[in-house]
């Protein structure tokens, strides 16, 4: 996980730093004294989980939290305070937020960072598994899907990371040359409603989102390899052994990319 910690006092700043860094499941913080500096430095960075202190300069840690979350509605945010009043009106400004009280202990942010780590693990709907072959998860049981292209279907819309793809690329993807015939077409809205009935059974209907172009995945509701790699919220690396969805020719692509990604060109 990538932290920020924000704090208009150095030395408490410091303190909150060395607290984050002892937790096993942070890779990286980034610190800043200057709130504006830090909203800057977050526009263009991954922020897992912020920590802000109430009191800053130019605005208060709430103003701050709803400008992360502007740009990064995921970021769990936990304030590093003692007064209760900030807890009301968090929740007035609809913020769901962790809180400390200073000085920071290194065994209350683990605290905080354990309840953020099993929030987002209720939050997954399916758990997809991307590196060697292609397998889709719920609750630990492997989908079982009426068609094999469904299944291919999926992979396809979970490579594409929440990116829309309309009907004719999932036709030029499932089939080689489908050219303009319209009995692909239509095999694709076969294959989108049976697979809205797997993940209807599965209690995953929110993963599959229907656009006004074509088809998307909410990745929010998907816990998955891929992405904890590109996201850097794990090092993934040690799962990847050079195959990525090996059962579908155009996954090798992406296959070579991870290679060179993590091994360098």
């Amino acid at each position: 996980m990538q932290a920020l910690c924000i704090d208009d006092e150095p030395l408490v700043l410091s303190a909150l730093k060395r607290a984050v860094e002892q937790s096993p499941d942070i890779h990286s913080v980034a610190a800043f004294d200057d709130e504006i500096d830090a909203i800057e430095w977050a526009q263009s960075h991954t922020v897992d989980v912020a920590f802000l202190d109430i009191e800053l300069h130019e605005m208060n840690g709430l103003e701050v939290a709803r400008r992360l979350l502007q740009f990064h509605p995921e970021t769990a945010i936990v304030f590093c305070t003692g007064y209760e009043q900030y807890a009301v009106e968090a929740l007035n400004m609809h913020i769901d937020a962790g809180y400390l009280v200073k000085p920071v202990r290194a065994s209350r942010v683990q605290e905080e960072i354990d309840h953020i780590r099993k929030r987002k693990t209720e939050q997954y709907r399916i758990r997809a598994v991307c590196f060697g072959n292609f397998e889709v998860y719920a609750d630990g049981v492997p989908l079982e899907f009426k068609r094999k292209k469904a299944k291919e279907l999926l992979a396809y819309l979970i490579d594409r990371h929440g990116v829309e793809v309309t009907t004719n690329e999932l036709c030029a993807v499932l089939w080689e040359n489908p050219g303009n015939d319209g009995k692909y077409r239509d095999y694709v809205y076969h294959l989108i409603a049976d697979l809205k009935k797997t993940l209807a059974k599965a209690d995953a209907d929110d993963v599959l989102l229907i656009l006004n172009r074509g088809y998307a995945v909410n990745t929010k509701f998907i816990d998955c390899d891929y992405y904890r790699l590109i996201e850097h919220r794990s090092t993934e690396t040690v799962h990847f052994l050079g195959e990525y969805m090996h059962q579908y020719s155009w996954g090798e692509a992406r296959a070579a990319a991870f290679a060179e990604f993590i091994n360098g060109p």
